[in-house]
C-alpha cells in the first residue's frame, strides 16, 4: 500500500517586502577625507558638483589640513595638474630672440597672466619657482651695484623691481608662499650670500658661508631647494668637462659643502649631450634627487639621509622610462640618443625633455606618460626654458 504525499498551498498572505530606504549621503567628514587624498582635478570636480562640499573645501580648516599634509609629504606627491605652463627662448641664424609660452590644458582660464610677460633684449629669464620668474639685466651701469633684478608673478602679472646688487654667480628662490611672499638668495664665488625678502622689501646683510671643500670652478644656473638648503650642480675638478658634483648652501647654518655625484650616474649618463643637459636636479618627498639622461633610458637617483651620524647618505637608482618609449611618442623624434633634459616641476613631477634639437616633450614622473608639447621647427636653438607651476590651494581659489 503506497501513500501519496500532497502539496497544499497556503492561503496565508506573504509578508510584505521591506521598503527600500533611500541611500544615505556620505558624512561630510568622510567626503573631506576622500578629497584630501585626491588630486586637484578630482577635488575641483567634486566641489563643483556639491555646494555644501564646495563650502567645506574652501573653508580655512580644509586648507590648513592640505598644508599640513603637504608639509608631511615633504613636497612629494606629484600632481600633473599643477603645471600650467612652460616658457623658453629661441634664436636662429639671425640671432633674433623669440619668447615662447606653452599653456597646459585648461591653464589659460586659470592662469591667463603668463601670456602678459613681454621681454626685450635687455632682460633675460634666469630662474623660476612655482608662479615666480626671475629676470636679470647686466651691464647697464658701469659701477656696482649694477645688476638689475625683477620678479614677475605669472598669476597676477605683477612685476617687482628689486634693489640692485653686485656680481653674483648663483641664485635661487629660497621659498615661495601662498600669500605671495618669497625669498630670493644670491651667492658669489667666495660664498658670500644675501637674501631678499618680499615681506621686508630689501636685502639682508651679506654673510659668508663657511666651507672646507674649497670653491667649485663652475656652478649651474638652475637649482633645487630642500628645506633651507639650496643645491646646484657644479664642476669640482679642473679636468672635468661637465658637472661632477653638487654644491649645497645651508643658509640657516651658513655653511657650503660639495658632494660627489654617484659613480653609477657618471658611468651611465649620455656622452653625446651638450651643455651639461644630461643631468637635472629634482626633489622627491623632501629628498634631493638627480634625473639622468642615460644612453638608453632616463633614470632618477634619490639621496637618502643617514639614520646615524656615523653613516653617510646613500644614492639609489630608479628607472623612469626607456629611450624607446620616448621615441614611440607621436612627434617624439627618431633617435634614442638625441634627447636632453631641460626642466623639472617639483609640484607636478613634470620633466621637460628636448628631442632632436627642437621637439619638446613632457614626461610625468607619476604616470610615466610622455606627451608632445611643441616643435619650434627650423634650426632654432632652445634656451632659458622654465616650468611654471601653482600649488593646490592657489588653484582651488582660482577654480571657484
Amino acid at each position: 500500500m503506497s501513500t501519496k504525499l500532497g502539496v497544499h498551498k497556503s492561503n496565508l498572505p506573504l509578508p510584505a517586502a521591506a521598503p527600500v530606504s533611500a541611500r544615505e549621503p556620505l558624512p561630510m567628514d568622510l567626503l573631506l577625507e576622500i578629497a584630501a587624498r585626491s588630486d586637484v582635478t578630482t577635488i575641483v570636480r567634486c566641489a563643483r558638483a556639491s555646494k555644501s562640499l564646495r563650502g567645506a573645501i574652501l573653508d580655512p580648516a580644509f586648507r590648513r589640513r592640505l598644508e599640513l599634509q603637504a608639509a608631511a609629504a615633504g613636497g612629494g606627491g606629484f600632481d600633473p595638474a599643477l603645471l600650467f605652463g612652460v616658457s623658453y627662448l629661441t634664436f636662429g641664424a639671425s640671432m633674433v630672440t623669440t619668447h615662447h609660452i606653452i599653456h597646459t590644458p585648461s591653464s589659460v582660464q586659470l592662469h591667463p597672466c603668463l601670456q602678459a610677460l613681454t621681454l626685450d633684449d635687455s632682460f633675460q629669464p634666469v630662474a623660476s619657482r612655482d608662479r615666480l620668474l626671475l629676470l636679470q639685466r647686466f651691464g647697464i651701469f658701469p659701477h656696482p651695484p649694477n645688476i638689475e633684478l625683477r620678479v614677475f608673478d605669472t598669476t597676477t602679472a605683477l612685476v617687482t623691481c628689486l634693489p640692485m646688487v653686485s656680481t653674483f654667480n648663483a641664485h635661487a628662490f629660497l621659498s615661495v608662499t601662498d600669500g605671495h611672499h618669497y625669498e630670493l638668495v644670491i651667492m658669489d664665488k667666495r660664498f658670500w650670500f644675501e637674501i631678499f625678502s618680499s615681506k621686508r622689501g630689501g636685502w639682508s646683510a651679506a654673510r659668508r658661508a663657511s666651507s672646507i671643500d674649497g670653491h667649485p670652478r663652475r656652478v649651474d644656473a638652475s637649482s633645487r631647494v630642500v628645506g633651507r638648503t639650496v643645491h646646484w650642480l657644479c664642476q669640482r675638478n679642473a679636468g672635468a668637462h661637465c658637472w661632477d658634483g653638487i654644491l649645497a648652501l645651508d643658509v640657516h647654518a651658513e655653511q657650503a659643502t660639495t658632494m660627489k655625484l654617484p659613480s653609477g650616474c657618471l658611468q651611465s649618463r649620455m656622452t653625446t649631450s651638450k651643455h651639461d643637459k644630461h643631468l637635472l636636479l629634482g626633489s622627491v618627498r623632501g629628498r634631493l634627487s638627480l634625473i639622468v639622461a642615460e644612453a638608453r633610458a632616463i633614470s632618477m637617483w634619490t639621496l637618502t639621509p643617514p639614520w646615524s651620524p656615523l653613516l653617510t647618505a646613500t644614492w639609489s637608482r630608479e628607472l623612469v622610462i626607456g629611450a624607446e618609449e620616448i621615441v614611440r611618442t607621436p612627434g617624439g623624434g627618431c633617435s634614442p640618443l638625441s634627447f636632453v633634459l631641460e626642466g623639472f616641476g617639483e609640484r607636478s613631477g613634470a620633466v621637460i625633455v628636448r628631442v632632436d634639437g627642437t621637439v619638446l616633450l613632457r614626461l610625468d614622473l607619476r604616470t610615466k606618460a610622455v606627451t608632445r608639447l611643441h616643435n619650434p621647427g627650423g634650426d632654432a636653438s632652445v634656451t632659458c626654458l622654465f616650468v611654471h607651476e601653482t600649488d593646490m590651494l592657489s588653484l582651488l581659489k582660482k577654480s571657484f
